[in-house]
């Protein structure tokens, strides 16, 4: 499993990071967002819904939010995005508790559907579309990268402490530990490599960690919804990993606080 997991692992960052540089910010934006409508296709399990037309109308909507955002001031969107994902942080820590308040509504699942993709699709096409874009987009995903790798191998060589039993009982403290020290080392070295001024090296690393901790939160939030309705993947299409969504659950809350960080603190 191990061995399948880290091939499909490394022809997917591959491909990713072949869109980033070569294709042309059009055709990025084009493979983007196939890439999240796939995803909102897989978000439609987790929803309940069955009937592949229901869920053709709900990738539409999907579809038709991006639009939308594209044309909306970032910011607002930025901060509900980061105040869903807070507001998320609770309720994986008390789960199962408070989960009658999501589980049974088919328009709350729907719309944190909608809250959950469309300002990552924002946050990334934004940070494409910027002057050294593709190395900035590419530095946020080594960071996400490195929190999921350090987490695993830290958690696999030393973890003992549950993080959350509940909730995904394979993660331990010492795989966030082993995640967040990975990603500070990724986060000094691309701000080397990228020539930032070391007075502004705190600030990076700090924010760095902040997605380390988002990218958590993304991880164990896409997991609490998958224990609630019982299953293990939102897809069987990518050996070893599950489907797509499965995939970028910690991107999906990391993208927009690593995007408003930048804008705050002048990076951007």
């Amino acid at each position: 499993m191990l061995k399948q997991r880290i091939i499909t692992g490394l022809v997917l960052v591959a491909l990713i990071l072949l869109a980033i540089i070569y294709l042309p910010f059009y055709f990025f934006s084009i493979f983007l967002t196939l890439f999240m409508l796939f995803a909102a296709w897989e978000w439609g399990i987790l929803i309940g819904i069955h009937r592949k037309f229901l869920r053709l109308i709900f990738v539409a909507c999907v579809g038709l939010c991006l639009f939308f955002a594209w044309h909306s001031p970032i910011i607002p969107i930025l901060v509900v995005s980061i105040l869903f994902w807070l507001g998320a942080f609770f309720f994986i820590i008390f789960y199962p508790k408070g989960s009658s308040i999501w589980a049974s509504g088919i328009w709350i699942r729907t719309l944190m559907g909608i809250v959950v993709i469309v300002p990552c699709w924002l946050a990334l096409n934004t940070l494409r579309a910027a002057q050294d874009g593709s190395q900035t987009i590419i530095f946020m995903l080594f960071l996400v990268w490195a929190a999921d790798t350090g987490a695993y191998f830290a958690g696999k060589s030393w973890g003992k402490n549950k993080l959350c039993p509940r909730v995904s009982p394979n993660k331990t403290w010492e795989g966030v530990y082993g995640g967040v020290l990975l990603t500070a080392i990724v986060a000094a070295v691309g701000a080397m490599i990228m020539n930032i001024a070391p007075s502004r090296w705190f600030i990076l690393i700090l924010l760095s960690l902040f997605v380390a901790i988002f990218s958590v939160i993304g991880d164990l939030f896409e997991s609490m919804l998958k224990r609630q309705i019982g299953i293990k993947d939102t897809g069987t299409y990518l050996p070893g990993h599950g489907g797509f969504l499965d995939r970028i659950d910690s991107l999906l809350a990391a993208a927009p606080l690593f995007l408003l960080g930048l804008l705050l603190f002048g990076f951007f």
